[in-house]
């Protein structure tokens, strides 16, 4: 058994950089007992026992000169996100699953990119999503959360995604970042989002194993005006009462 999970564990890893994925770790189940019980690795597939976290970066200089140039430069940054990199992501998450399939066991790819706008259920938040990739890269050792919400590695900072395998192949567990606090609080994140998403002063605690996570209370709603649309906060009364208006519908 040990010999298989090192064989399938390097076919993984294969894999995965034959896709361009820059992340590949490995988190156990048990590390997901902060989570609302809808989200865990459990609530998608009976008997899981290990989360696959895959990852890629961002194209870097993309984003350092989003809006310093003479270029409209976020429809690049709104083309290689929310479609270049997704799909890159999900064929890569994908390609994972039907390895573990090929070796006997279960596996569920998991989404990106998909929230249930109004409360579902028993889960007192809207905007939830159905798994918590970030709580899955954080558990398989690719770095912290941030005050921000956000994943933080140690090489890249925050300019990566990540999305998620849930299998039931009992996969060694990799080791949790150990090293020197990734987020040292220094509140630059609140002043950095144009759409005033972020609540400094409500904070909520995000567990992940043995591991707490302070993080600012987000307004979801400013937070996918920005992700979907590039808007920031000086024009969300253009966004609401201009583009909903009976003109801009009827055309």
């Amino acid at each position: 058994m040990e010999t298989q999970m090192k064989q399938l564990r390097n076919k993984i890893f294969e894999v995965c950089k034959e896709d361009s994925m820059d992340f590949m770790g490995v988190g156990s189940t048990d590390r997901f007992e902060g989570v609302h019980y809808r989200m865990r690795p459990e609530a998608h597939l009976d008997g899981a026992k290990s989360v696959i976290s895959i990852g890629m970066r961002y194209p870097i200089a993309m984003y350092e000169n989003a809006d310093r140039t003479k270029s409209e430069s976020f429809m690049a940054m709104d083309s290689y996100e929310n479609f270049g990199m997704t799909t890159t992501m999900l064929l890569a998450a994908m390609d994972v699953s039907r390895i573990l399939e090929d070796f006997g066991y279960k596996a569920i790819p998991i989404t990106m990119d998909q929230y249930r706008v109004n409360l579902y259920k028993d889960i007192n938040e809207s905007w939830s999503q159905d798994f918590r990739n970030d709580v899955a890269a954080v558990a398989a050792g690719h770095g912290e959360i941030g005050f921000n919400g956000v994943v933080i590695t140690p090489k890249y900072g925050t300019r990566q995604r990540f999305t998620s395998i849930v299998t039931d192949a009992p996969l060694e567990a990799d080791k949790m970042y150990d090293g020197a606090s990734l987020c040292d609080m220094c509140m630059k994140c609140i002043s950095a989002c144009k759409m005033n998403a972020l609540n400094k002063n409500s904070v909520e605690i995000v567990s992940v194993g043995e591991k707490e996570f302070k993080v600012a209370q987000k307004d979801r709603w400013r937070c996918m005006w920005s992700k979907e649309f590039n808007l920031n906060a000086e024009m969300q009364q253009f966004s609401v009462k201009t583009m909903l208006s009976p003109k801009i519908l009827k055309s």
